[in-house]
């Protein structure tokens, strides 16, 4: 990517997205642009999170975590905890729980994984993403131990993700933050956010099939890892609904004699305004959110509880899921064709999708599909079919997680659709413009990977603009 070499080569962008900034300002705001893409590639370069593939003792991601914020004089102590897990939905309660938080006046911060577009967005403090200046002072509080280990014990090298959540808590210390909300990486028992003193409240939103080459096969082995989250002085609040998954999730909770929650999915009927929904809950009265479709309905009830166990008051709970807004998750570009990204790339995740789109309206789509390599393909190709008027089989252009290339899911489509007309188009940007093109009248959707729908968002909102505004606009 060539960057601008000058404030005057800088200016129209920042003029043309409604900043007026001085030349010194403009200088200031690049050379950290600058800065942040060398950390960028920095943390890139640095091991991916090795013990999913099981060639190491899965305790060692753990270790290396401790011993990274050991040497950074463990931010992580100090803090009130929210620990979320589950195969969908925990980034939309966590981000929930967050802007509630900050609604009713607590200073709070929140780790997500993974990003959209842009690193920063993984990390969110007093319902702002965290800024550059903050994002660049974390990473040279890490950087000699990164050196150190990389030197003299490539063993402890901390991953990307282990860096990345140790410098959120570093972030959150800096900050005074009292509330950290924190979503699991994968999994659960073993997943770096895990080294966390006892959370106060812990919430296993539901178990399905998803990394099942790292987490187990089935769902009660998948159910038994994401449980491992769960500790001495935690309150345990779940919404999974099935029977036998719940009794493993609440036979951990109490074996270590702690109290647990099921929440029920709302029984309210919803209502759909342009960019909204709205339904009654049994206490709160009429809730209106942004995050659409029914199994968004179940994640902000399940924030709701964890929110009226704080003893929140109504009016900041409802504050809180008003203003609740994570890209790429059902998220609707009103232009001509109407654009909707999705980041499902799970069955579960993908059948929540459908129901959505069939309740809104949209029961024909052309859909530009690229799902990861370990992904269970034929399931959510069978179960987006009925929505799909046409196929673009595509990819997403980064090298990690590895996508599934686009021949290669072309093959299992004509194996699984034999009957369904398809196209294939490898470079995912080229393959959005064609659907852009009229005279298509039917809706994009853009699914299956949320690096997919990350990269491709970026046709509307660059990084810089991210960046910029602190938000994911």
């Amino acid at each position: 990517m060539r960057h601008p070499q000058s404030s005057q080569n800088f200016q129209p962008f920042a003029i043309a997205n409604g900043f007026n900034f001085s030349d010194k300002t403009i200088k200031v705001k690049f050379m950290r642009y600058s800065a942040y893409k060398k950390v960028q590639k920095i943390l890139e370069a640095l091991p991916a999170q090795v013990f999913a593939t099981r060639r190491e003792n899965p305790q060692l991601s753990l270790a290396r975590t401790q011993k990274l914020l050991d040497a950074l004089g463990n931010p992580e102590k100090l803090l009130k905890y929210i620990h979320v897990t589950g195969t969908s939905g925990k980034g939309s309660v966590v981000l929930y729980l967050h802007n509630i938080l900050k609604a009713a006046g607590k200073k709070v911060g929140s780790y997500f994984s993974p990003h959209v577009v842009t690193t920063t967005e993984r990390i969110m403090v007093n319902g702002q993403l965290v800024s550059v200046a903050d994002f660049l002072w974390a990473f040279e509080k890490a950087r000699p131990y990164l050196n150190q280990t990389k030197k003299f014990n490539k063993k402890f090298i901390p991953s990307h993700f282990e860096t990345l959540f140790a410098m959120s808590l570093l972030i959150f210390k800096k900050h005074k933050i009292e509330w950290a909300v924190i979503e699991v990486g994968c999994g659960g028992k073993f997943d770096p956010t895990n080294v966390i003193p006892a959370p106060k409240i812990a919430v296993i939103t539901n178990v399905g099939l998803d990394h099942q080459q790292l987490l187990g096969r089935t769902r009660a082995r998948i159910a038994r890892n994401k449980a491992g989250i769960l500790k001495p002085g935690t309150k345990l609040f779940t919404g999974e609904t099935s029977p036998r998954i719940q009794k493993i999730i609440f036979d951990q909770a109490k074996h270590l004699r702690i109290p647990r929650v099921f929440i029920p999915r709302p029984k309210a009927n919803i209502t759909y305004q342009t960019g909204w929904m709205a339904w009654q809950h049994p206490r709160l009265s009429r809730i209106r959110q942004k995050m659409l479709g029914p199994h968004q309905q179940n994640n902000a009830n399940l924030a709701i509880a964890v929110a009226e166990e704080l003893k929140i008051s109504r009016a900041a709970i409802k504050a809180g899921l008003q203003k609740t807004f994570l890209p790429a998750r059902i998220e609707i570009r009103p232009d001509s064709p109407l654009v909707i990204l999705d980041g499902a790339h799970n069955p579960d995740k993908i059948r929540a999708l459908v129901e959505t789109l069939k309740t809104l309206g949209y029961n024909q789509v052309n859909c530009l599909l690229g799902i990861g390599e370990k992904k269970a393909a034929k399931t959510i190709l069978k179960t987006l079919r009925p929505v799909v008027a046409r196929w673009l089989i595509t990819q997403a252009s980064l090298p990690y997680p590895k996508p599934l290339p686009a021949k290669n899911l072309g093959r299992i489509f004509r194996q699984t659709l034999p009957k369904e007309k398809f196209t294939v188009w490898p470079n995912c940007r080229r393959a959005l413009q064609n659907l852009l093109r009229p005279p298509n009248h039917l809706p994009i959707l853009i699914t299956g990977s949320l690096y997919l729908a990350g990269e491709l968002r970026q046709n509307w909102y660059s990084e810089r603009l991210i960046l910029s505004k602190r938000s994911n606009l």
